[in-house]
């Protein structure tokens, strides 16, 4: 057990420090190319490698699957212990502990590339008590100019942008209901995509706000 802490602490450096440093856009080490993390089950993402073969591995990511496979068999083997109140709490948080790690480990690919977009439009309710300046300029500064902005009329009911919102949220509601968690930009992506499939497309995109500082 102190052997696999230590391990784990091994690998939690290291994707912390230098898993982002080893990605590549293409490469044979399946878990260092960018093009085959970013594939998406859903086929929200068609990027292939058709190009090359991933032919080899990463010592550390390989431990890493090593490790969390192996704690989900030792918690399944509790399954036998007759504690079954106890068993499926820790295989609820376990699996959930696990499922976390995975989700950092895609949050640190997606992170490594600037979104493509070609067109942006904006939309937004009640453009009299709009005050959000601020978030137009750090798209403007970090994803080029806004192709056309959209708002609905003050005191006009509710807009396309809230009855979207709406519908969003009460399925995150739901997904939270079923035992799940949203605690951050991650947890919410990931309830949308699971609840809401190819109806709404969730990027999440970190927004460097160091470029609107004036220059010294």
């Amino acid at each position: 057990m102190d052997q696999m802490i230590k391990d784990l602490s091994e690998c939690k450096q290291y994707l912390k420090h230098d898993f982002k440093i080893h990605l590549e856009e293409k490469t044979d080490i399946k878990d260092h190319c960018m093009t085959f993390s970013l594939n998406d089950k859903d086929l929200h993402f068609k990027n292939e490698c058709c190009d090359h073969q991933h032919l080899s591995g990463c010592l550390k990511c390989l431990q890493l699957s090593d490790l969390l496979e192996e704690i989900m068999k030792r918690v399944q083997l509790l399954e036998s212990e007759n504690i079954e109140d106890l068993y499926d709490e820790i295989l609820f948080k376990t699996s959930n502990a696990i499922d976390d790690i995975v989700e950092w480990k895609k949050h640190l690919v997606r992170s490594k590339i600037k979104p493509e977009i070609k067109d942006i439009s904006f939309w937004s309710d009640n453009a009299g008590c709009y005050k959000s300046t601020l978030t137009l300029a750090m798209i403007y500064a970090n994803l080029g100019p806004i192709l056309s902005s959209y708002f609905s009329e003050a005191q006009d009911g509710k807009g396309a942008c809230d009855r979207k919102a709406s519908h969003i949220k009460a399925e995150i509601k739901r997904y939270v209901n079923e035992g799940l968690n949203v605690l951050d930009a991650n947890d919410m992506k990931k309830a949308i995509d699971s609840r809401i499939k190819l109806t709404y497309k969730c990027k999440i995109v970190e927004i460097d706000g160091n470029v609107l500082q004036p220059s010294v």
